[in-house]
């Protein structure tokens, strides 16, 4: 995976030694055209992702428009007042259609909440309400009816955003979160978001996405990340294909479920988002079968990880309790299968 860029719109910022000119639209697609021929040219069997957006504004605009005011844009306008990221994707498929290279396989951009309370990394509050702005906080990258909670101020919703802009103007491409974090890795606010995110990362079909950087070992982060990957410590793991879930309106809980190729086995993830009451949790299986033999794994903080839990399998359905600020990880293998 070759990424082009990172994060242009800031180049005259963080470069500032070599660069102190913000970028325009016409020159971001300039350097895209002229490195991503090079690559094709050198390894025809790349995945080339870009532009490698900072954030929201860089989704939006250019960094000449920000710099001159977002209210003014005119480099924006002179573009016929398109974000810049639907212009681009639009402007290298017309350069691909002209050149006959395939310049673009994967969009890329990044994603940290604005509102700085909610920190990156270690960093980040973990006073209640700010543990439950950073958990309401996930709601930017996927819900079209979450108005974000930062000086954003807007309906952000930027994966199905950006996958509507690539169906609009480069149809086919894929969709990278090239960079995201949500701060308090080392509190369960922090490890929840986490686990909320890579479900909503696999539900909604990304090709790829990046944390950054690395969680803190053995810290809620990290034991987020084994609850989709060896949660039981012999490698048991979310498997292949995502299964859809529906269910009753709980603000304070998630779902998330896989089958197997052969559809024998079931990994369900359930997050119990409220700090202070356990969630009873029934899960159906529907059409995929009756469950003939189930374990759950659980953890609600501290080092020791995801540990075995209760559960139990009556007919077509699971019932597990989740603690308060929990994650739990419900296995079931299907009779008949």
């Amino acid at each position: 995976l070759y990424i082009l860029e990172n994060e242009p719109g800031l180049w005259h910022e963080t470069h500032r030694d070599v660069r102190s000119e913000p970028l325009t639209y016409d020159e971001l697609l300039e350097r895209t055209v002229a490195y991503a021929s090079a690559i094709r040219g050198a390894d025809p069997g790349a995945t080339i992702a870009g532009p490698a957006a900072w954030g929201w504004l860089e989704l939006q605009y250019s960094a000449a428009d920000v710099k001159a005011g977002v209210d003014r844009r005119p480099d924006r306008r002179r573009h016929g007042d398109v974000p810049l990221l639907a212009w681009y994707l639009r402007a290298v498929a017309e350069a691909e259609r002209r050149s006959g290279v395939r310049l673009l396989d994967v969009v890329d951009v990044h994603f940290y909440p604005a509102n700085d309370a909610i920190g990156t990394g270690t960093q980040g509050g973990t006073d209640p309400a700010t543990c439950a702005l950073r958990l309401r906080s996930t709601r930017s990258l996927w819900d079209p009816g979450y108005l974000d909670e930062s000086w954003v101020g807007e309906r952000m919703a930027v994966i199905p955003r950006v996958q509507r802009w690539i169906a609009e103007n480069h149809p086919g491409l894929g969709l990278s979160i090239g960079e995201w974090n949500f701060g308090a890795e080392q509190h369960m606010s922090g490890g929840l978001a986490v686990a909320e995110v890579l479900g909503r990362f696999g539900t909604l079909g990304l090709q790829s996405a990046h944390y950054w950087t690395y969680p803190p070992l053995r810290s809620p982060a990290y034991w987020a990340f084994r609850a989709y990957r060896d949660y039981d410590g012999e490698g048991g793991r979310f498997l292949g294909w995502s299964l859809p879930v529906r269910g009753d309106d709980a603000p304070l809980a998630s779902a998330f479920a896989s089958a197997d190729e052969e559809r024998r086995r079931v990994v369900a993830v359930v997050l119990n988002l409220s700090p202070s009451s356990p969630l009873a949790a029934r899960l159906e299986l529907g059409s995929c079968g009756g469950a003939a033999t189930v374990r759950a794994f659980g953890y609600a903080g501290g080092e020791g990880g995801l540990r075995p839990v209760r559960a139990s399998a009556t007919g077509g359905a699971v019932e597990v309790t989740a603690p308060p600020y929990s994650i739990t990880v419900v296995e079931a293998s299907l009779a008949g299968r």
